[in-house]
Formats: structure tokens, C-alpha cells, sequence
């Protein structure tokens, strides 16, 4: 702009720059000058004045802080002392047991016998300790690992090694030869501590739980160590580590964890298994070869390359040669690793030996449990550490061992066909519905009761596959199902009983409605009119509904109660809301021992069964403690007659006419099957991907005196491919060829009968006299009610008089006794038998509570 006059000219703004800050920045930083210098005076003020006295200072920090550890040091003395009384009641029960020789009574063990007097378990009495101090040379090989891993010297330090302290520190931050800080004294000191905690906290002196770590408990553990140290010399305080440290999997010392893991004693261990079992002390939950078989192998690597380093720790110059030493591991235990996409599976023996603790000799593990409880109910623990004992059982080794082997190779074919399924699915890359098909593999598993119905014995039980010590369900005996078909046999007997039928009595098979209710089949369709025998020979579904209606749900839930031996309130509880028609097809809770209760009910002709499983209890000396009473009544629930009827029926079963056939001639004609196949519901289809199957397989045989129920399904109910016949019915075929082999005297099929009865021949196909006509299964001396024979000689002379040659059929006469009527023998689609007998039932979530 041009100047013009009373114009003052103005000056071009500067950029605001450091080097030209604005007024208002001069004018603050001008304020902020004097601020900054006071503050940095008052701290220069501050220093000076704590440099002048920093003496004091030191001296009153340094006071604050010994009075502070003296304070803690005395706070641990104080609870040392406040446990230390816990501590000594704890290690008093253990020095007898830890020192010297024990005298030939005190190592006499519990001593178990089967029926036959064959020694089939041995317990160690309470206060029995296998490991003690006089022995520690028959365990070279765990004391060896303990030491070169974890205190190299134990026999030289006073307890407490601070040096040890200090390098366990530096290795840690710079690798190199590993050891534990802390001595094996204070390990064990840890151990007691704990114990006594718990024992105070009501836990029942539980040492698998550790006290947490820090400094106040360190302190008090040392306090425990000094006096570990000036009460004991080194054999004994390693022989009550030996026995107090836990080892994962439950398993508290090394006796137990050795029969646990590898199916030995202690003093038997390899170096590799002793190596492998110490490298568990660190980290038990992750360290134990169940948890973590490949943590475990590098573990057990470790320890065996200190073992080779540190000889000495056993006055020994012995190298060892590690990769033979971990190979022969491998082969003794069947130890094998397999790829499988990015991870690697290890499958071997470990873990899965029989052993149930407290056994030294355990030949049938989940019956001696069973026996483990009926002492402990009838004795005290003083009692039985005082006693020595002889357990006579009702078991019979011969069919417990062939019943375990048949039924482990049974569901182990089983979860090897899930296991293929599994491997094709990885190769289409379908790792979702892979995963599924790897769920369901891991939750099969099975069961086998074995019940004399005679003499009430429980002769043989399998609580499940491979049988886990580490959480030993007996399924035999606490597993509660739907039993499916198998219930079908109660159903016939009540309804022989009340004469509604009998076995050659025309039924029908055919769609029926009773209030709302409309079982279907197994099979497409239905079949009309058909004999009770084929019709129980094929498990019909609609039939034993019809019959239970006309039997009343009443009638038959009190049968049920009687044979069971249950209360009102636990009646309601098998049943729960289903107290309805479905329970012909086996909707109500059993365990496998009540079917067989059920089936030995039936089969001692209508006698109730309470299962003996001890026999007798005798003394060091032959005083009888204890004898079962075999001798008393017992109650008639069952007609005797209408269960021989039955048992015709499941001879029936296991014919050319039914669901399952004989494959073995040598127990035609004395025994008799029942088959049992439970489907998944839709809310089980639906939670497993859509899958169809099953989720239960049954199967219950009869032979002269036995009676065994098999069961093989999954433990959460997801659905597999299996049958009553085909999967559990399998095993009872080839236990019952050992069985008649073991028992060749044993030829009677039926209960005794004393009158109202006849035995007479029959035509199987069409359920009359057998006669002159061509019959292609006669059966012989089939049971009957006495009056049933006027009624069956008239139906037969009829057919007699109306054959005539190729009918197209088989003829068969009305229960009325009419003109008879020209019917096909029922058959099925070969393509559905492999469902044979299957019932889909409502899913109760209670049959799977034992499992969760």
C-alpha cells in the first residue's frame, strides 16, 4: 500500500522461530527461569544434607532391615514350632517302619484267594513300607538317579547347602550341568511341612499337595531340615524321601510310582525307569509320561547323563551306555512314536500295567478293590496293621483273565477301526470331523460281570479297558445305562407268568399307539404275525410294548425293585421321568452287576441274587473272622416255570432263527444270549457332528452256572458303529468256548422244576409239536406250562390236517386255536442286521454323571 499521509508504516511479521520467539514465549520462559533454579536447589539442598548424613542413615536402614528378618526369622521359628509337634507325629508312624528288619509276621501280607485256592492278590498290611533304610541297596538304581540328579552330596552337607543355592542360580541364567538348589533334606522338609498343613487343614495328611513357595516358608523349611538332620542319619531321611515325594498320576514314593508306571517293584527298576521317574520331582503334573511322554523322554535323558557322569554318588565307577540303556526302555514298553500331520503320537505300555496301591500282587483289579472296601468297611486300620490275613473270594481266576483279554482285544478293535476312520479324514485334510472321530475313539471302553446264579459268586468282573489306576472306575458295578433290549427278557417272564403267552403263542408285530406311544423297529416295517419265540429271537419292539401294557407298569417296576434290592426312592431315581411304556425297551438305569442280578434271577428260576464276592476271613492262626451266610432263604420273585420258558427264548437268540448265531458247537444246546443295542438320540447326533450310530452294545449270556454281562459303548454317549451281537456279543462267544473247557461237568441249562410243567419238542419255525412233517429247526425239550399242551397238540394235529405241499409258507395256527393261518417265517434285511435289536431311547444325561 502506498504511504499516504497520517499513515504509520507497519513491518512485516517474523516467523516465530528459536531464534526469534514470540513476546508471550520470552515472557514464560523468562517466569520459567527462576522456577527451574529453585527446583534444582532444593534437590542439590536435599543431597547435601543426606551426604552429611548418610551414616545415619545407613545405620537406621540397615536396622530397619536386620530388625525386619529377624522378625520374619523368628515369625518361621514360631510356626516351625507351632508344627512341628504335627511333623513329629507324622515321622514317629514312620520310623518303625523305616528301620531294621521287619520279623517274618510283620512281612506277611494280606494274602487273597480265588474259589479254586489259587493266590490271586496280595495287599501290604497298613505300615508295610518296601523301601526302608536297611534296604537301600536293593534300590541302586532310584538312589543313583535321586542323587546324581538332584543332591550329588547328600552324605557330606549338613542339610542346607548354600553354595548349591547360589550355583543353582548362576546355571539357570547360564545353562550347563543341572542341579536343584535345594538338598534333598529340604526337599523332604517341604514334603513333611506340607503333609502337616493339610493334616491341620482336615486334608487327611494329603502330600500332593506342596505349601506355596516363599521366603517365610522357606525359612521354616530350614528350620525342618536341621531338625530332619539331628534326628535321623542320611538312610533314613532318604529312605522317608523315597517313600513321602509324590510322582504325579497319584502315586505318592517310588513303590507306587514304579507299579504304576511300569508295572514293577521299586527295587526292580531299570536305570532308564528310575531315570525317567525322578525326572518327574521338579514338575509332577507336566513331567509324568501320561501327561507328557515327550517332556518325560527328554527328562529321562537328562537324568541318565548325569547318572553316567556321577557314579560316585553310589561308590560306584560305572559308566553307563545311555542310548542302550533308553533303547532297551523303549522295547520293554512297547514304547512307539507315530507322525501324524505336525504332531507326534506316542503310544506304549506305561501307566497302563495292572496295579491298584496297597497290592503287591493284583491278578484281577478291579474285584480286589471291590475286596480293599469290604476290609476296610469291616476293619480298622489298626486291626489290619495288626492282623495277618487270609481273604478266600468267590472269583475264578480262569474266567476273570479270559474275560479281560476278550474284552480289552474287543474295544481295542473297536478304537483301532475309529482310529483308521480318523487317518483316511487327515488325509482329505479334514481335521474338524478328524478331531471328532479322535474324541470319540478316546471315550470307548467296556465292561464284563461274570455271575454264578447258583451259588451267587461273582466270578469274574472287568471294570473297564486297560484298567486305569490312576482313576479306577469299576463300570461293572457304578456305571449306570440304558440297557436296551437285554430288559426285553423281564418283560416275557412277567407275561409267561400271568399266562398272557407262551412261547408258541401267536403275536402280532405291527404299528401301535398307546397314549401317544409308537415304538418303532429295528428293521423297516413290521411283520405281522409271528410266534413269542421269534419274536424274542429277533427283538421285536412293538411286541414286548404291547406286552408290557397288558403286564401294568406297576407290576413290573416292583419285580424290578425286588430283584434289584433298591428302596422306593432309589427305584424313582433309575427310572426318573420315564415310568412309561419305553421301559420294555430298556429305558431305566442299570449297572451291569444289576442285569446280571436280573438274568440270575431268571435263571436260578426266579431266586433273588445278592452277589457274594468274599467268602471267608481267616487269622494268621486259621480263626474264621468271617464267613459269608450262604446258608440263608432265599426269596421267590419269579416263577420257575416262566423263567425256563425265557431261557428257552435266549436259546432261541443265539440259533439260525435270531439275532445272533452260534459259532461254536460246543456250547449248542446249553446256553442261551440275549443282544442289547442302544441308539444316540438326535440331541447326541446333533453334538457330535450328525454322526449316526450307537452308543451302547450289550450283551447277556447264559451258561450252566454263569451268567455274564458284557457291555461296550461310550462313555459320554457319542455315537460308533457296533451291535449287541456284532461288538459285545462276540466276546461272550469266545469266553463261553474257554468256559465250557474249564467246566466240562457243567451240562444244565434250566433251573430245576419240580411240577406243572412239560418238556416236549418243538418245530422252531412255526412253534409246534414236532411231528412227522419236515422241520428245519427241531428243537428238543422246550418248557411249557402243563396246560399249554392240550393247546399245542390241538394247534398241531390242525396243521397237520390243513398241509399241503409247497404252500409258500409255513403254516401256523391262532393262540385261540382256530383254522391256522399261512404266514412266512419273519426275516430281516440282511443289510439291517448289523443293527440287530437296536432301541433308540431319550437321552438322560444321569447315565453319564459317573464320567464327568
Amino acid at each position: 500500500m502506498a504511504d499516504t499521509p497520517g499513515n504509520t508504516p507497519v513491518p512485516p511479521e517474523k516467523p516465530q522461530t528459536q531464534e526469534n520467539p514470540p513476546a508471550e514465549a520470552v515472557a514464560a520462559g523468562t517466569a520459567a527461569a527462576p522456577q527451574k533454579n529453585v527446583t534444582q536447589g532444593r534437590l542439590a539442598a536435599l543431597f547435601r544434607y543426606l551426604w552429611e548424613r548418610k551414616k545415619k542413615i545407613i545405620l537406621i536402614t540397615g536396622s530397619l532391615a536386620v530388625a525386619g528378618i529377624a522378625a520374619m526369622v523368628i515369625g518361621a521359628f514360631i510356626s516351625w514350632q507351632g508344627k512341628k509337634q504335627t511333623v513329629i507325629s507324622i515321622l514317629t508312624v514312620l520310623e518303625s517302619e523305616l528301620k531294621g528288619e521287619l520279623s517274618e509276621r510283620d512281612k506277611k501280607l494280606i494274602e487273597i484267594y480265588d474259589r479254586n485256592q489259587v493266590l490271586i492278590g496280595e495287599i501290604r498290611r497298613p505300615g508295610q513300607r518296601d523301601i526302608r533304610a536297611d534296604n537301600l541297596k536293593d534300590h541302586n538304581a532310584i538312589v543313583w538317579a535321586l542323587l546324581a540328579s538332584e543332591d550329588r552330596n547328600f552324605y557330606s552337607h549338613g542339610g542346607v547347602q548354600f553354595k548349591s543355592i547360589f550355583r543353582a542360580l548362576h546355571t539357570m541364567l547360564t545353562g550347563g550341568d543341572t542341579q536343584g538348589g535345594s538338598t534333598l533334606t529340604q526337599q523332604l522338609a517341604k514334603l513333611i511341612l506340607s503333609e502337616a498343613e493339610n493334616a491341620e487343614a482336615g486334608q487327611g495328611g494329603d502330600t500332593t499337595k506342596i505349601r506355596k513357595r516363599n521366603v517365610f516358608n522357606k525359612l521354616s523349611e530350614f528350620f525342618c531340615t536341621w531338625f530332619l538332620e539331628s534326628r535321623y542319619d542320611k538312610a533314613t531321611i532318604l529312605a522317608i524321601y523315597l517313600n513321602k515325594v509324590y510322582l504325579g498320576m497319584n502315586s505318592v514314593g517310588f513303590e507306587d510310582a514304579s507299579r504304576r508306571y511300569f508295572g514293577v517293584s521299586a527295587h526292580e527298576l531299570t536305570p532308564a525307569e528310575a531315570a525317567m521317574l525322578v525326572g518327574i520331582i521338579p514338575a509332577p503334573s507336566l513331567y509324568n509320561p501320561s501327561a507328557s511322554m515327550k517332556t518325560a523322554l527328554g527328562r529321562q535323558q537328562l537324568v541318565l547323563k548325569l547318572m553316567s557322569a556321577h557314579p560316585y554318588v553310589i561308590k560306584s565307577s560305572e559308566k553307563l551306555d545311555t542310548e542302550r540303556q533308553a533303547r532297551s526302555f523303549r522295547e520293554k514298553h512297547a514304547l512307539q512314536e507315530r507322525k501324524i500331520g505336525q504332531n507326534t503320537i506316542y503310544a506304549s505300555k506305561i501307566g497302563k500295567y495292572n496295579y491298584a496301591r496297597n497290592f503287591r500282587l493284583n491278578r484281577a483289579p478291579d474285584f480286589l478293590n471291590e475286596v480293599e472296601k469290604f476290609l476296610n468297611k469291616h476293619y480298622t486300620s489298626a486291626e489290619l496293621k495288626s492282623k495277618v490275613l487270609r481273604i478266600d473270594t468267590s472269583l475264578d481266576i480262569r474266567n476273570q483273565e479270559a474275560a479281560a483279554r476278550l474284552l480289552n482285544a474287543r474295544v481295542s478293535q473297536v478304537k483301532a477301526d475309529l482310529l483308521k476312520e480318523r487317518e483316511k479324514l487327515l488325509a482329505k485334510n479334514n481335521k474338524q470331523e478328524a478331531e471328532i472321530v479322535q474324541a470319540i475313539e478316546e471315550g470307548i471302553n467296556g465292561s464284563y460281570v461274570g455271575l454264578n446264579p447258583e451259588n451267587m459268586y461273582v466270578e469274574s468282573v472287568v471294570g473297564g479297558y486297560e484298567y486305569r489306576s490312576g482313576s479306577p472306575i469299576n463300570r461293572a458295578f457304578s456305571m449306570y445305562r440304558q440297557p436296551g433290549s437285554t430288559i426285553k427278557a423281564l418283560v416275557y417272564a412277567l407275561a409267561f407268568e400271568k399266562k398272557l403267552i407262551h412261547p408258541s403263542s401267536i403275536v402280532e408285530d405291527k404299528a401301535i399307539n398307546i397314549g401317544g406311544y409308537q415304538p418303532k423297529n429295528w428293521y423297516k416295517g413290521y411283520k405281522g404275525k409271528v410266534t413269542a419265540r421269534h419274536a424274542f429271537a429277533l427283538s421285536m419292539n412293538t411286541v414286548p410294548v404291547q406286552l408290557l401294557h397288558q403286564i401294568g407298569i406297576n407290576k413290573f417296576v416292583d419285580t424290578m425293585q425286588m430283584i434289584l434290592g433298591l428302596n422306593s426312592e432309589e427305584m424313582a431315581i433309575r427310572i426318573g421321568d420315564r415310568k412309561n411304556l419305553a421301559m420294555a425297551l430298556g429305558a431305566i438305569e442299570l449297572s451291569p452287576l444289576e442285569l446280571a442280578k436280573i438274568y440270575g434271577t431268571i435263571a436260578s428260576g426266579g431266586l433273588s441274587i445278592d452277589p457274594v464276592t468274599v467268602l471267608k476271613v481267616t487269622d494268621f492262626d486259621g480263626t474264621e473272622l468271617y464267613k459269608a451266610d450262604l446258608e440263608k432263604p432265599r426269596q421267590r420273585i419269579l416263577d420257575p416255570i416262566a423263567c425256563a420258558m425265557v431261557l428257552n427264548l435266549m436259546q432261541a437268540v443265539i440259533s439260525a432263527e435270531g439275532t445272533m448265531p452260534l459259532k461254536y458247537k460246543e456250547i449248542d444246546g446249553i446256553s442261551g444270549g440275549k443282544t442289547g443295542t442302544v441308539q444316540s438320540p438326535a440331541a447326541a447326533k446333533a453334538k457330535w457332528s450328525g454322526r449316526t450310530g450307537i452308543r451302547d452294545t450289550w450283551f447277556v449270556g447264559a451258561l450252566p452256572g454263569q451268567i455274564s454281562v458284557i457291555w461296550v459303548g461310550h462313555e459320554r454317549g457319542a455315537p460308533f458303529t457296533g451291535s449287541g451281537s456284532g461288538t459285545a456279543g462276540t466276546v461272550w462267544q469266545d469266553f463261553s468256548k474257554d468256559y465250557v473247557g474249564h467246566h466240562p461237568e457243567s451240562k444244565r441249562l434250566l433251573p430245576p422244576l419240580e411240577s406243572g410243567f412239560v418238556q416236549v419238542d418243538i418245530c422252531g419255525e412255526i412253534g409246534l409239536l414236532l411231528q412227522s412233517y419236515p422241520c428245519k429247526h427241531p428243537v428238543k425239550a422246550q418248557v411249557y406250562y402243563s396246560e399249554n399242551q392240550g393247546e399245542l397238540s390241538r394247534r398241531t394235529e390242525e396243521y397237520l390236517a390243513k398241509v399241503t405241499a409247497n404252500t409258500g409258507g409255513l403254516i401256523v395256527g391262532s393262540r385261540d386255536g382256530s383254522a391256522p393261518q399261512s404266514a412266512p417265517v419273519p426275516s430281516v434285511d440282511k443289510s439291517e442286521a448289523k443293527n440287530a435289536g437296536a432301541v433308540e431311547l431319550e437321552e438322560n444325561a444321569q447315565s453319564f454323571d459317573v464320567f464327568n
